[in-house]
């Protein structure tokens, strides 16, 4: 995706302009519950992706029997650490001691929280808080990535976002509610939260012009029912049982939310799953960490906010320019 390598390249160029002077690497800590097979998968791109901008990875596993308090110390002991600049947890977590994605993710330290899904940040976003600098808040706003990079991509489709009928489907703390604020606020559009349940979801997606997915149900949303030429983002990252969905290397084939194969003959974009939304992601959450290293040394930094007209501020408004061959 030669979107995802312009962002990571920049980061690299940005990394080692920044080393000429003094020593400098940004550091992310990924922390891990359990194993399951898709977030596995995210893992080991969060690591390539690292090795190629020079982000410094520090990975911490625990068996799915760890208690929360154990995990909870190893995040505090993470956040005092100075040469540790953003944390972040992979979800969900496999427990089965019942720990929660909340109380895990409370548990860092704002700045810190480099994919931006503690209570802190996403408290700034239903209000449209983000997209002000001077809301008395005392941290550095981080955009949850996989939200931003929704967003992002949207803005290549060609469509206007402002006033469009936008249908979000997943209402989760982690993809659903923050895609819906972000695109409320700064995209402008008119949106619709549904779910799993959602009565006749068949006629809700039909009347959007944009149809966002993150609820985790492979082939819950049928391509029949998109709009003709709609905009589908799937944040989907499912591993189906059957096992004629396994690929040669011994892995399940990952699949989202929308059936693709149907879709495609549906809609006016959309994006695969695996090679959409999920490399962008991972490539903003790095931007984030890199933020959040040039925060801590007192640099300036470009944190990833949006303004209300639905287009990135900063170094993503430059990068703009290169999608034309995106995705």
């Amino acid at each position: 995706m030669i979107f995802f390598s312009r962002i990571i390249s920049d980061i690299k160029s940005e990394i080692l302009s920044l080393n000429e002077g003094c020593q400098f690497e940004p550091t992310l800590a990924v922390l891990q519950v359990g194993h399951r097979e898709d977030s596995d998968i995210y893992l080991r791109e969060q690591i390539r992706a690292a090795q190629r901008c020079g982000i410094r990875i520090k990975c911490f596993s625990f068996p799915c029997s760890v208690d929360a308090a154990e995990v909870i110390n190893q995040i505090k002991m993470l956040n005092q650490n100075p040469d540790i600049h953003g944390i972040v947890t992979q979800f969900p977590l496999i427990s089965t001691q019942g720990i929660t994605a909340e109380e895990i993710a409370n548990a860092i330290e704002p700045n810190k929280d480099v994919d931006g899904v503690s209570a802190a940040q996403v408290a700034r976003l239903p209000n449209g808080d983000y997209l002000r600098s001077d809301d008395g808040s005392n941290f550095q706003t981080h955009i949850p990535c996989a939200a931003a990079a929704c967003l992002l991509l949207l803005q290549e489709t060609g469509l206007k976002l402002s006033g469009s009928r936008c249908l979000v489907v997943g209402r989760g703390r982690l993809i659903g509610v923050p895609i819906a604020s972000l695109m409320l606020w700064s995209a402008n559009a008119t949106v619709t939260l549904c779910h799993e349940g959602t009565r006749c979801l068949e006629d809700e997606v039909t009347r959007a012009e944009i149809v966002i997915t993150g609820v985790g149900k492979p082939g819950i949303v049928r391509g029949e029912w998109i709009r003709p030429g709609a905009a589908v983002i799937d944040c989907g990252m499912n591993t189906p049982p059957s096992a004629s969905c396994r690929i040669t290397d011994g892995e399940r084939k990952l699949v989202g939310d929308v059936n693709f194969e149907e879709a495609v003959d549906h809609a006016g974009w959309i994006t695969p799953v695996p090679g959409g939304v999920g490399p962008v992601t991972v490539a903003l959450l790095l931007r984030n960490t890199l933020n959040a290293a040039k925060k801590y040394h007192g640099l300036t930094t470009h944190p990833l906010l949006m303004t209300p007209t639905g287009v990135f501020s900063d170094q993503l408004g430059e990068l703009r320019n290169s999608l034309a061959q995106s995705v």
